[in-house]
């Protein structure tokens, strides 16, 4: 079920808007894009939040984009759901989320990301940063 899940955020990217994304450098001197992105508003009116989205690359130099990573969304799916077992795996801090395992989202401790982080990452491919 949660594989199918999965692949529901990659078909739901496409419907996320990347509204900032700005390369910078982390804390430790690497390389990271640091993004706004909001999903678009499926019905006239309709407000949706804006996301705070980060990709911090874990290697020294080359592109972003080919770098094993680190990731971090304020959205709720990627807080309770892929935050903790990320962390587990070195590919994120537990920077929302409450740092509990997510024993009912997500028992088989699976990563993944959010739409908004499948959303930024393929825009820092397109863009080869």
């Amino acid at each position: 079920m949660l594989n199918d899940s999965l692949i529901i955020d990659l078909n739901n990217s496409k419907d996320v808007k990347v509204l900032s994304a700005k390369m910078t450098t982390s804390s430790t001197g690497r390389k990271a894009i640091l993004g706004t992105c909001q999903s678009i508003p499926k019905k006239p009116g309709q407000i949706k939040d804006k996301y705070k989205c980060s990709i911090i690359g874990l290697e020294n130099d080359g592109p972003l984009s080919l770098q094993r990573c680190m990731v971090s969304c304020s959205c709720d799916r990627q807080k309770f759901m892929f935050e903790y077992a990320l962390s587990k795996k070195g590919a994120a801090k537990i920077k929302f989320s409450n740092g509990e395992a997510p024993n009912v989202t997500n028992p088989n401790m699976i990563c993944g990301m959010c739409k908004h982080l499948i959303s930024l990452s393929k825009y820092i491919i397109k863009r080869k940063m």
